[in-house]
């Protein structure tokens, strides 16, 4: 039973994106090297018969182990691409994961600009990343920006501007500094 996940347990453990990638890959490689030794052996044996009889005889089994073996490369060759593709995305959602934990909060902007992407492809790495369970924080919609659980443990409460009273939208962190939008007081 030490090997056994309570089926509790397994529905909360978030599911691994380079975990795919790294099965299609582990299956296309030795599908990829099976197939290019039957199409090998195939056309060794093509070519033997040839030479031996000094004609081509085709009958129904002497271009099978050809086409099995290209249908078998071909298969691994799809499955190393889309080991490639998942892995590929695995790492992306990593790195988005880490930048974010990193900084307490961030706009979905600065982490399109920081990732290269756009920020549509943004805010969808950022939901993947929060749906997988690879990151825990919130967004706020009004802000565009992402911020940790455990950024809004730290909160302080700032409603209105001390010096000029505009009322501020923005959360305030502890150890941030927070300008007015109005006036540009720091806060």
């Amino acid at each position: 039973m030490s090997g056994n996940v309570p089926l509790r347990e397994a529905a909360q453990t978030p599911d691994d994106p380079t975990r795919w990638g790294f099965a299609l890959i582990a299956t296309g490689i030795p599908l990829l090297a099976t197939g290019g030794f039957l199409m090998l052996v195939g056309i060794v044996v093509m070519v033997m018969v040839w030479v031996s009889v000094q004609r081509v005889i085709v009958d129904c089994c002497s271009p099978f182990p050809v086409l099995l073996g290209a249908g078998l490369a071909i298969a691994g060759g799809i499955c190393l691409y889309l080991g490639r593709m998942h892995r590929a995305e695995g790492r992306k959602l990593g790195d988005a994961a880490s930048l974010l934990k990193a900084h307490r909060r961030m706009r979905i902007y600065d982490l399109a600009g920081k990732m290269r992407i756009s920020e549509a492809d943004a805010e969808a790495v950022v939901a993947r990343c929060l749906s997988l369970g690879l990151l825990e924080g919130y967004v706020d919609r009004r802000q565009n920006e992402f911020f940790t659980r455990e950024a809004i443990l730290h909160t302080r409460q700032i409603s209105d501007c001390p010096q000029c009273h505009a009322s501020i939208d923005q959360l305030r962190f502890l150890g941030e500094e927070l300008r007015c939008g109005a006036c540009g007081a720091i806060l």
